[in-house]
């Protein structure tokens, strides 16, 4: 949590020459989604996705009548985006209905999308670990 913290720091401080900071080794992940957002880390994990101005994808439904259903993370916590997609989406005037969502309801709909908590929380440490290398300063 530390790590995506003092990530999130790095970003907000690029501008300033010669910021420089050690990194110590990625934390272990929790056991459960629901843990791991309530805790310190789900904090630090969004601060570090805010000042990076990104969010990571954790899993898809299969594209369906040219829609599709997604579960992602980003600064503000867990999202579910319901939208068009492929050329359909090219001529839609629809917008992407995105609502944020409880870590039950993202499990749930991972589930159906066949990712497991263990792989979605694998995925949110790996790419927060990518964020931490790529973080103004490293």
């Amino acid at each position: 949590m530390q790590l995506w913290l003092d990530a999130a720091a790095a970003y907000e401080a690029a501008k300033q020459p010669g910021y420089v900071r050690p990194q110590p080794a990625p934390p272990e992940p929790p056991e459960t989604l629901s843990g791991f957002m309530a805790s310190d880390k789900g904090e630090a994990a969004k601060k570090l996705l805010a000042a990076a101005n990104t969010w990571i994808l954790l899993g898809e439904s299969e594209s369906a009548m040219s829609r599709t259903t997604s579960v992602a993370m980003d600064g503000e916590g867990l999202k579910r985006s319901h939208q068009v997609v492929g050329m359909a989406a090219a001529f839609s005037k629809e917008k992407a209905e995105i609502v944020t969502i409880d870590a039950e309801e993202a499990l749930e709909l991972l589930r159906s999308f066949d990712v497991s908590q263990r792989e979605a929380l694998g995925h949110i440490y790996a790419k927060l670990t990518e964020l931490v290398a790529a973080a103004p300063g490293q």
